[in-house]
């Protein structure tokens, strides 16, 4: 009888047990929150995920983030956990377009700018319906690596050439406007050219709007 009852009471508790080691919120402390972090990555021995974060964790003590940038990257963080995000995919893909944005141009404002868009992405989800903040964090991953608006390795991709741009949370969305750009589709070996045009695009649905510009089917130097 002993046995029976502490084996019912261990089913009935299990459920509380795993709600209790789960992380609610990083501690402030730098250490702590980049331990608690490694814990996360690193409990499902996925080596890509292990190598991600010791090449967060090689930036992090290098000091390639300021103190005020640890801190939004950690409230980042305590946000991704509210909406009980796991590591992989959310963790990764944020890690993975964390990197490129601060060693983008204008790394610091870039970083700043893009976590005011991200607090709005994370700030309208509704009912745990996660994919528009993945869409953008993979849409950021691109765009700060080669400056894609859409990238495609079967399918067209589209290259922003600009220097200047407005990203920002516009209608319950993540948009980036160019006041002038030259847009390049590559498929293959073919290529499109739009030069001088301007134009919205909205990465979560993934449509350009845009206005005015030349084309030219130049091959713009490919093989």
């Amino acid at each position: 009888m002993k046995f029976r009852c502490s084996l019912l009471f261990a089913i009935l508790a299990f459920p509380f047990l795993l709600s209790a080691q789960r992380l609610e919120k990083f501690s402030e402390a730098p250490d702590a929150f980049l331990k608690e972090l490694e814990v996360m990555m690193t409990a499902s021995k996925n080596p890509k995920l292990e190598e991600l974060f010791k090449d967060f964790e090689k930036s992090f003590k290098s000091g390639v983030f300021s103190a005020e940038e640890i801190t939004r990257i950690r409230q980042t963080g305590d946000k991704m956990l509210e909406q009980r995000m796991p590591a992989n995919p959310y963790f990764t893909a944020y890690l993975q377009a964390l990197s490129l944005v601060k060693k983008s141009e204008l790394g610091e404002s870039r970083f700043k700018n893009w976590h005011e868009v991200l607090d709005g992405v994370l700030a309208s989800i509704e009912n745990r319906k996660l994919q528009p903040f993945q869409d953008f964090l993979d849409f950021s991953y691109g765009f700060f690596e080669k400056n894609a608006l859409r990238k495609s390795d079967l399918g067209t991709t589209w290259i922003a050439n600009a220097s200047r741009y407005d990203l920002v949370f516009e209608g319950g969305k993540p948009i980036i406007k160019y006041d002038k750009l030259d847009l390049i589709a590559t498929r293959g070996k073919d290529s499109i050219l739009i030069k001088s045009t301007a134009g919205v695009y909205s990465p979560v649905d993934e449509i350009w709007k845009g206005k005015g510009g030349i084309v030219s089917w130049e091959r713009l130097g490919r093989q």
